[in-house]
């Protein structure tokens, strides 16, 4: 049989390319991420000085019985009015996850349970309360600070759409607004006032209203999420609190030390990860090393060490420049100036 001389060139390419992947993968390995989920403690957004650690929170948000405080909402593209009173229901449920999440930071403790205090007959809008009314309030349980909810509002909307044969698409959207006031006892100042805001949405398609309907949540409980989210939201920009990270390491396939860390890190075992991963990223196999080291830098940050894991980044870089490790070294970048905002607002190594 005659070959033409471009059939060659093709079949020899071919082998070659084939040979350069066979080498690829028997130096690399069958490359795979392992996702991981842990929570950090993320510091605040205003930093509130650090000898304020006592407060007391006051539910200034609710009007007097004899006003009306109903609420506007939207059906079907017109406006309709309520005169059921949700101040109530949004108030406290702003309050309750608020102490919710400040227990779970630690950075504030509460001098004694959420005080109520109404508004004044005819009084539409909350005014600042006296920092005369706050001592007296607060200060026999020995707070240093106060945090005053001043108002709480949401407007709902919910809107549809019929087809044929009886399928429904429904849509339903909650927004939500809140005003607060963060006052210093000691100093007689606010330190901080701000008006936190969100919204929600829900929509679902199926056949018939009422199945279609069941997607979504009653009134009650929408508004009592939304102003949940609003007291959590506040709460997250004057304390540290706990926040969702995601990250992965790799593992090849053909290479025992990689996969044997990678049995140790799903257990949480990280310094024991490391004995297996330190030992690639100390070879000559470039692409392994990187990965290796990138694996070390991990294994580094869950022990709480960001140093070293700055250092091991830094090396798989120096081995490779892959995105993956230029982007994990902006992640140690950001989450180091955190820990450092940490130490300054807790005054604790976190």
């Amino acid at each position: 049989m005659i070959l033409s001389t471009s059939y060659k060139y093709r079949l020899n390419t071919g082998i070659y390319l084939g040979l350069l992947l066979g080498l690829a993968l028997l130096s690399g390995g069958c490359q795979t991420r392992q996702a991981i989920h842990f929570k950090v403690l993320a510091p605040a957004t205003v930093s509130i000085p650090s000898n304020i650690y006592k407060v007391c929170v006051i539910n200034n948000a609710i009007a007097n019985n004899s006003d009306s405080n109903g609420v506007f909402y939207a059906f079907a593209g017109k406006l309709y009015y309520d005169s059921v009173k949700y101040d109530t229901l949004l108030s406290w449920s702003a309050i309750d996850a608020m102490t919710a999440a400040m227990s779970e930071s630690a950075r504030f403790e509460l001098a004694s349970d959420p005080y109520l205090l109404p508004r004044q007959p005819q009084q539409q809008f909350s005014l600042p309360l006296g920092l005369m009314v706050l001592d007296t309030l607060c200060s026999p349980a020995g707070a240093q600070g106060a945090i005053v909810l001043e108002d709480i509002r949401a407007f709902d909307m919910f809107d549809y759409y019929g087809f044929d044969q009886g399928l429904y698409y429904m849509k339903m959207k909650v927004v939500g607004a809140a005003d607060f006031r963060f006052y210093d006892l000691k100093q007689q100042v606010v330190v901080d006032r701000y008006t936190v805001s969100d919204t929600l949405f829900w929509d679902n398609v199926a056949y018939g209203w009422d199945r279609c309907l069941q997607a979504f949540p009653a009134r009650d409980e929408a508004f009592a999420r939304i102003a949940s989210q609003l007291g959590n939201k506040y709460i997250s920009r004057i304390s540290p609190t706990l926040r969702n990270e995601q990250r992965f390491y790799f593992v090849l396939s053909n290479n025992s030390d990689f996969k044997k860390g990678a049995e140790y890190a799903q257990q949480g075992m990280w310094a024991t990860a490391a004995r297996y991963w330190i030992k690639p990223a100390s070879g000559k196999r470039k692409l392994q090393a990187a990965l290796a080291s990138f694996n070390m830098a991990l294994a580094s940050e869950m022990q709480g060490k960001l140093d070293i894991a700055l250092y091991w980044i830094e090396q798989s870089l120096l081995h490779k420049q892959t995105p993956e490790a230029q982007k994990y070294r902006e992640t140690l970048f950001k989450r180091q100036a955190e820990v450092d905002k940490l130490v300054e607002q807790l005054k604790i190594e976190p």
